[in-house]
Order: structure tokens, then sequence, then C-alpha cells
């Protein structure tokens, strides 16, 4: 019997140092903040132009590398390159050195549950914890043979190619999001009859708690944060522990099913956004961030999630929010509810709502099967 050989992360790779002070000159397009990166996937579906934002990140990555969120990485961001650019610093830039395991592993690796488990021990910070490369570099990984690591490759290169296929249905879905829109409110003949508060009574914010960075387990007590709401879905895993007796207390609103939640204060393309609960998880509960919206009896929840999703994305909302921050924008509740709007009838509504309602089944359906494909990488990894 032979015991398992291993070889430290920095053996297989290798973080990558370069910057530009002109990164424009030196031809650069498109950079990559966190914000771009999600949680759990290889593949970047956004980035900004620096033309237009003109960031001051001066990170360079190249097609290729593997871009690593170092900052919170209980959020499980890393991606692989698909252009050249500049990123934030809060992300490591690494690439293969080549040496006793395929480059074409690396991001399954880097991507694994082994992975973050070890970033998030390394991390340290209380707000905002962040790892470092020569920490990661530390990490003991398996060494798989030659024929072992063949193997995993056709294995892993079956999933990117339903990954594909899965983006593609993702993006026939945004086709229908956005026709949706166009036909639902965009039309010009469309004259607003009404306010937000004839459809919305009330808005009910939680309240601010002190919180741990990490999230809480299912036997502890959580409190949401604005990603929590997303894009019409509700994510409860995106939460911060709540530990002491005396902040647990001040905790009152645990969002219902069927409830609708939107964010008073989020960055300026997510301030007011929102979505409706499909599950009640007993130990979450909402921050002053969040309202829960109380609907006037007889609206239609999907139509009126749908109206509010585009509110935030014609920049409707971003209008009324304030601050001076780039990075927070709020609404108060006055001005949210003030807001003019078409209201349709409740057959119609009730018409829209049901075509949302399908959408958002098809769009749970496609996000579920993505976290089990995740969940089989990590079982094909660890084998």
């Amino acid at each position: 019997m032979t015991s398992v050989q291993t070889v430290k992360f920095g053996d297989i790779c290798r973080e990558v140092k370069l910057t530009t002070k002109d990164p424009i000159a030196d031809g650069y397009e498109r950079y990559i903040g966190l914000e771009h990166l999600d949680s759990g996937s290889l593949k970047i579906k956004r980035w900004g132009v620096i033309a237009e934002d003109n960031p001051s990140f001066t990170r360079v990555f190249k097609k290729g590398h593997i871009l690593f969120g170092k900052r919170r990485p209980y959020l499980k961001k890393a991606a692989i390159a698909e252009f050249d650019g500049i990123c934030s610093g809060d992300i490591i830039v690494m690439e293969p050195t080549n040496s006793f395991i395929a480059a074409s592993l690396i991001p399954n690796i880097v991507q694994s549950e082994l992975m973050w488990e070890w970033a998030i021990k390394t991390s340290s910070g209380s707000l905002s914890p962040r790892t470092k490369f020569k920490l990661l570099a530390e990490l003991d990984i398996t060494l798989m043979s030659n024929a072992e690591q063949i193997r995993k490759i056709k294995v892993f290169n079956k999933f990117d190619d339903v990954e594909r296929l899965q983006y593609d249905v993702g993006d026939s879905l945004n086709l229908v999001w956005n026709t949706l829109y166009r036909e639902f409110y965009s039309s010009s003949d469309i004259a607003p009859n009404g306010k937000l508060r004839d459809v919305i009574h009330v808005l009910q914010p939680g309240k601010s708690v002190k919180s741990a960075s990490t999230a809480a387990r299912k036997t502890q007590i959580g409190v949401l944060k604005v990603s929590a709401v997303s894009g019409g879905f509700y994510k409860p895993s995106e939460n911060k522990l709540v530990t002491q007796e005396s902040e647990i207390e001040k905790l009152q609103i645990c969002p219902d099913k069927s409830d609708l939640l939107i964010t008073r204060a989020n960055t300026p393309q997510l301030v007011g956004d929102s979505c409706i609960v499909q599950d009640k998880f007993e130990n979450v509960f909402t921050p002053d961030k969040i309202w829960r919206a109380q609907v006037v009896p007889g609206v239609d929840k999907y139509w009126l999630l749908q109206l509010l999703q585009y509110l935030r994305k014609s920049g409707m909302l971003g209008k009324v929010a304030t601050g001076t921050s780039n990075s927070m924008k709020n609404i108060s509740q006055s001005k949210m509810l003030d807001i003019d709007v078409y209201i349709p009838t409740a057959l119609e509504q009730e018409k829209i709502g049901r075509v949302i309602k399908c959408l958002m089944q098809l769009e749970q359906t496609r996000e579920s099967h993505s976290s089990s494909r995740s969940e089989i990488r990590n079982r094909v990894m660890e084998a």
C-alpha cells in the first residue's frame, strides 16, 4: 500500500505580478472587479470598460490567467480570463507552472471546496477578510498520476460542454426578459396612471446589527446582505452571522414565502433591486438596507416584481437615489413610493405575472442544475 503523495499549491501555480501605469496606452480596454466575478463559476460574463469608468486599477492579467478573489473568499469568486485587461487589487492573478499537474486541471483545483476552505482559514480581517497568495501556496494538493489526470480532464471537458449549452440557455432567457420589458413597459403609448404607492402600502426596513463576515449555519442566526436580493431571486445564503444575544434581539423581520423584498441601499446599478421569497428560512432576518413591501391586496406580486426590475434597469430608481459615494446609493421610502408608474388592470397584471413566474421557474431550474454540477465537480476533483 503506497502513501498519498502531495505537492504544495505554490509548486503547481504561481502569482503573476504585471502592472501598468497607463492601461489605455498599453492597449487594454476592459477591466475586472470583484463585482464582475460570479460565485462558484469559472466563466467571466461581465466586465467594465476602462475608457468609460476610468478605474484606478494597475494590476494586469492576460488571457488564460486565473483571477482569484482574495477579499471575502467565502464568496468563492475565481475565473479564467478570456481576454487581456486590468483588475482590482483584491484579485490575485495566477498562472500554472506546468509542473506536476496538467495546466487545464488547475482552474478546477482553484474552484474546489478544498481551496476555498483553505482560503477562508488563512484570511484575516474582521469586516473584509483577505487572504494572500503566499498563504494559498502552502495548501497541500494530492499528486495524481498521469492516467488519473487525463481521466479527470475528460470529465471536466464534458462539464464545460454542458455549461456552454447552459450559458446559451441563459442568454436566450435574458433575450426573453428584455423583450418583455419592451412589450410591457417601454411602449410610448403607455402613460403613467398612478404612483408606486398605489400598489405598495408600506416599505418595512429591517434592523442594523453587528455581525461577523462569515455566513450563518442553519442552526445559527444571520442578517441578510443586500446581495441576498439579486435580480428577482432570493439568496438567503448571502447573510452574515449574528452571535451577540443583544443584537439578535433587535432582529424583527424573517422573510416569509411570497414576501417581496427591495434593497433601499446598494451600488448605483443595483439600488432598488427586488425579489420574491420562494421559501422561508427561519434563521435569517432583514437588515435596515432591505425593505419588505406590504403589497396592496389584489396586486399581482410577479407583475409588480417585473415592474420594479424595469424601474431599476431603466435607471429610473437610480435617478431618485441619493448619496455622494460611487459605491453606495440610497432611496428614501417617500421618493420610492412617489414614482410615477403605469398600472394595468388586474386581469393584465395576472397575465403578465404568469409569464414572469414561468420564466423565473425556468431560471431557477437552470441555477439548480448549475449548483449540482459544481457539487459533482468537487467530488470528481476529490476522487
